[in-house]
């Protein structure tokens, strides 16, 4: 039913770091009984435990099921899905830029505001309707400079002065919409 798993020979460490390590209590296990078969569980144990990316395979499942349905087929067609992915990198892109502001436990909503700024710096920028038209990588190296002096200013504000981000993001969507 189980297996035995013996102490091997390695090293022991030394009798004060046990000590330290266990709270002050000098412990020394000889055997460690290990299960050969793990007992069924019930569907209510599954679903409290880790489920990994089941949940978020599932409901993809369940959503290109009902996309599939209800458009009769179109939205598994190669056109749709190009469509999708380019859509998707815009905010893949953004999540992957406030990731370290929720990681500090800051929650930021300039992003919003600052992707947006960007879009219109560049935009108006590469307008060939406007007598200053830039070229293309111009526009787009433009619109990144301004993206990072935003994101300094509102990280300046947020890491350096400690103002609450919730601050920022109301002054910062007002700075932005002002400058257009």
């Amino acid at each position: 039913m189980s297996d035995i798993i013996e102490k091997n020979d390695t090293p022991e460490p030394s009798e004060a770091s046990q000590v330290a390590a266990f709270g002050g209590q000098a412990t020394e296990a000889a055997a460690v009984e290990v299960p050969s078969y793990m007992p069924r569980r019930t569907l209510g144990q599954l679903l409290r435990g880790d489920l990994g990316f089941i949940p978020v395979a599932l409901t993809l499942l369940v959503v290109v099921i009902y996309f599939t349905i209800t458009t009769h087929g179109l939205f598994l067609t190669p056109q749709n899905l190009t469509n999708l992915v380019g859509q998707i990198v815009t905010f893949g892109i953004l999540g992957l830029g406030v990731i370290m502001v929720l990681l500090l436990g800051e929650i930021d909503l300039s992003i919003a505001a600052v992707s947006v700024y960007c879009a219109v710096v560049m935009a108006v920028l590469a307008d060939p309707a406007r007598p200053y038209k830039l070229p293309a990588l111009i526009a787009i190296l433009a619109g990144l400079l301004a993206g990072a002096v935003a994101g300094l200013i509102n990280g300046f504000f947020v890491a350096v002065l400690r103002v609450p981000s919730f601050i920022v993001t109301l002054a910062a969507s007002i700075f932005y919409s002002g400058l257009l």
